[in-house]
């Protein structure tokens, strides 16, 4: 059984980050709570061309240093792709933002599969 009580539909999800922690930590979460991982990137040139070519339905971003120019990338990315959600994580202060003009606090691994599943 899940660690999670979401009911979680196939979304196809793809993981971006500066540190590769980040991104294996986050793809195994994903992956125990019934989420299909559809590859996990820290290379720019490298996320965004896996990105077009595979096109996720969410993209999880890591927030930190030198993430500005990655996000506004992923934003115009994920415009080009109606209904391709682009969340972004930040473990400084524990802050999700969604960028459907949300921001959430995430304290759990539910608040995150709420905000991959969630409208």
């Amino acid at each position: 059984m899940r660690g999670v009580s979401v009911e979680v539909k196939e979304l196809r999800v793809f993981v971006v980050g500066t540190h590769r922690l980040f991104c294996e930590a986050v793809g195994v979460i994903l992956q125990r709570e019934g989420v299909h991982l559809v590859d996990t990137q820290t290379e720019r040139q490298a996320a965004l061309a896996r990105i077009a070519a595979t096109q996720p339905d969410v993209i999880l971003v890591e927030e930190g240093e030198g993430a500005l120019d990655l996000i506004a990338d992923l934003t115009r990315l994920a415009q080009t792709n109606p209904g391709t959600r682009l969340i972004s994580l930040s473990f400084e202060n524990n802050q999700m933002s969604i960028f459907h003009r949300q921001q959430r606090t995430v304290g759990t691994t539910k608040d995150l599969i709420e905000a991959i599943t969630g409208p």
